[in-house]
């Protein structure tokens, strides 16, 4: 059946031009729903152990791309380096705390069920010495007067912020944190019943890779922790009844006694972007990334990534397993397309990202050092989460594209050829929580990059354990990845 394949394709490419009708069915053909099973099976295994940051199964998953990249017969990105690896320093073991002490107010608190960082730091060790801190209420951030009051004094200071008890609106970290960082401000302290806690929608909001430590610089370095609400009360002298009193308020002051001494000791870890190329016969020509990430959040000892602490690995087959195997497919087609004689008229930059559950570090790391330069990049392509389509009653399999409204009409038009549906998904760049920042087409976007996002909707597993391999619908991943490919070639 392969060899009558081949044939057909073959003829298909062989004549004077290959028109765009022979183009789809050339993509029909070559591209291969048993292909993307094993992807996905091999990326979601146990043996994987939920490819978490700084564990071994992220490793193993590096390894598995570079050698599809291989076979496929893609070359190293990095040509002068003649590597497809894009090392980069990452957190260690996410079971492992960093350590942490912290002396205020006659207070040294050590322990991880009283103090716990929030974010990283790369390398380096922090330290910080004989802080004032200030302390505002979340209704106070509401206020006008007090807003400016913060403006005009958190210079040099840590904010303690205390939350609302019953808050009417959501809290967005990145927000508060972005505010800290242009006033100047030291970093952010906020209590919790236990320092330990798990509030997903507070640590969602620090994607959008602004909260993601520069590599080794301590010295922009804004720490996020959480605070025992017990000791948070001693510090500031205040009994139950009346810390929940002025919760409840807007109000703002400065903490009488400044934080005697912070030590936050960094820790690195070496992970991997997967950065693949096909090029074109053009030196000058332009060039498009297509990327997905391929890390997830391993066996879920970290508290950001489940909202219950479900105990086993959290696979990932959807998140992001579908994603990278649709990466490696789309690229075996190109690839094979170019053998029988296709001529890409741009270089093709395959990357699959690590670290992108840690807040789009390793999509930050390759922005930052593209293998070509941003300013030559035609567009970037993303793909998370396109294993689980909406399946409508008609047995529709619908994804979401977020794009300029101009590409996403001709692309709808062409999915259906495919057997899939579109829907216009319109970035929502008010809403911090918005997907617009949380997969890695934010990290070019941002840089002013054009973008095609290709997603589904969350789902009952998404961040669960029971994300796994047999939940996939390979019919739609196969139309996805023949609709990745034929863009690819027109757009």
């Amino acid at each position: 059946m392969k060899n009558i394949v081949f044939v057909i394709v073959l003829m298909l490419l062989c004549g004077p031009t290959l028109a765009q009708p022979d183009l789809k069915v050339a993509i029909d053909s070559l591209v291969s729903i048993d292909e993307l099973k094993q992807h996905v099976k091999t990326l979601a295994s146990d043996e994987f152990g939920g490819r978490g940051t700084g564990q071994e199964g992220e490793y193993l998953a590096a390894e598995y791309i570079v050698k599809e990249f291989k076979k496929i017969g893609l070359e190293p990105a990095f040509e002068l380096l003649n590597t497809y690896h894009q090392f980069f320093y990452t957190p260690g073991k996410l079971s492992k705390r960093k350590p942490i002490s912290l002396t205020w107010a006659g207070r040294h608190i050590d322990n991880n069920n009283k103090i716990f960082l929030v974010n990283y730091l790369y390398g380096e060790n922090w330290e910080i010495k004989n802080c004032p801190v200030i302390v505002v209420t979340a209704k106070g951030l509401t206020e006008p007067s007090i807003l400016q009051n913060l403006k005009d004094n958190i210079s040099g200071k840590f904010l303690l912020l205390l939350p609302d008890p019953n808050p009417s609106r959501e809290f967005s970290l990145r927000t508060t944190m972005k505010f800290i960082k242009d006033f100047k401000g030291k970093g952010l302290i906020m209590p919790a019943e236990k320092a330990r806690i798990s509030n997903e929608k507070l640590i969602m909001g620090t994607r959008g890779g602004f909260l993601a430590p520069k590599e080794n610089n301590a010295k922009d370095f804004l720490p996020i922790l959480y605070l025992a609400e017990s000791d948070v009360r001693k510090i500031l002298k205040l009994k139950r009844k009346a810390y929940k009193k002025i919760a409840e308020t807007a109000w703002v002051n400065e903490v009488d006694e400044p934080i005697w001494k912070l030590q936050i000791s960094g820790v690195s870890n070496a992970s991997a972007n997967i950065c693949g190329m096909i090029k074109s016969p053009n030196p000058n020509a332009k060039h498009i990334l297509i990327g997905a990430h391929y890390d997830h959040v391993g066996k879920g000892f970290d508290p950001r990534f489940s909202r219950k602490f479900s105990a086993g690995i959290y696979n990932g087959a959807d998140d992001n397993a579908s994603g990278t195997a649709a990466l490696i497919e789309s690229a075996r087609t190109l690839m094979a397309l170019k053998k029988l004689g296709w001529q890409p008229k741009y270089h093709y930059i395959f990357v699959g990202f690590a670290a992108e559950e840690l807040g789009l570090i390793g999509s930050n790391i390759y922005a930052k050092r593209p293998a070509f330069p941003l300013k030559e990049m035609r567009y970037m392509l993303n793909m998370d989460m396109v294993g689980r389509p909406d399946v409508k009653r008609n047995g529709e399999k619908r994804y979401k594209l977020m794009t300029d409204m101009k590409l996403y009409l001709p692309l709808k038009k062409l999915a259906k050829d495919f057997n899939i549906q579109l829907a216009f998904d319109p970035p929502d760049t008010s809403n911090f929580n918005n997907v617009y920042f949380r997969s890695d087409h934010y990290s070019f976007a941002s840089k002013g990059v054009p973008f095609m996002f290709f997603s589904g909707p969350e789902h009952q597993d998404y961040h669960k354990p029971t994300d796994d391999y047999d939940k996939i619908n390979y019919e739609g991943l196969t139309g996805i990845a023949k609709l990745v490919a034929y863009t690819l070639l027109e757009y």
